[in-house]
């Protein structure tokens, strides 16, 4: 499955922090207090059960300018703070002022939080993530490893959910909007594990090709 092309994707960037490519979303003196984001529009409903998205990412800078949302599933479009403040519902990962990882999830208004990690990430370490949407358990569960996707498990974070969303809109990062502080980081590498039409188009030539030679046998 091909990796997300940030290119396509929306970016609101209103302090010049981004820096875009095909991969890669990066920032320098990234601030809590921006309405910054960068969103693509998947469709009604596009993540509307089980699903599985994989990222890297890494942050540097002061620890305690860190707390800011990375990626995120939406019903709406804007910073977290619009989509609550509008009752949407969004469920991301975000980065405590003391660099522990947690899954956030903010509904109607409220907001729950996971556990976070037991230990803290370290800064200029690319930690690779796998987070799972599981609809009908209504859970999201976060796998953080280093090395690779395969790599040392270093904590598994669980929440639980009130009800499942279909959700429209996906986040390569999304501004927190409230605070202050700035942090350096990167985001890359996602992977929404999901079939492409050039895909299907394989695997239907294939089927055709394959049982086509069957029947003339």
């Amino acid at each position: 499955m091909a990796n997300e092309d940030f290119t396509t994707y929306t970016e609101v960037d209103p302090d010049g922090t981004h820096t875009i490519t095909a991969s890669q979303i990066s920032f320098e003196d990234r601030s809590r207090g921006t309405t910054d984001y960068v969103v693509s529009d998947k469709g009604v409903d596009h993540f509307d059960g089980d699903f599985t998205h994989q990222f890297v990412f890494q942050w540097s800078g002061t620890v305690t300018s860190l707390a800011n949302d990375w990626w995120a599933v939406a019903n709406l479009v804007g910073s977290t703070a619009q989509i609550q403040a509008a009752s949407g519902t969004q469920r991301h990962m975000r980065i405590g002022s003391d660099a522990k990882v947690f899954i956030q999830s903010r509904e109607g208004g409220g907001v729950d939080d996971s556990d976070p990690m037991v230990g803290a990430t370290s800064a200029s370490t690319d930690y690779y993530i796998t987070i799972v949407n599981n609809y009908a358990a209504k859970t999201m569960v976060l796998y953080i490893r280093t090395g690779s996707h395969e790599g040392t498990l270093v904590d598994t974070l669980t929440i639980a959910v009130t009800t499942q969303t279909d959700f429209r809109y996906i986040y390569g990062v999304i501004g927190l909007d409230s605070g202050t502080g700035t942090a350096d980081g990167y985001l890359k590498d996602l992977n929404l594990n999901e079939a492409t039409e050039a895909t299907f188009a394989v695997l239907q030539e294939y089927f055709q090709e394959n049982f086509q030679a069957i029947g003339n046998n």
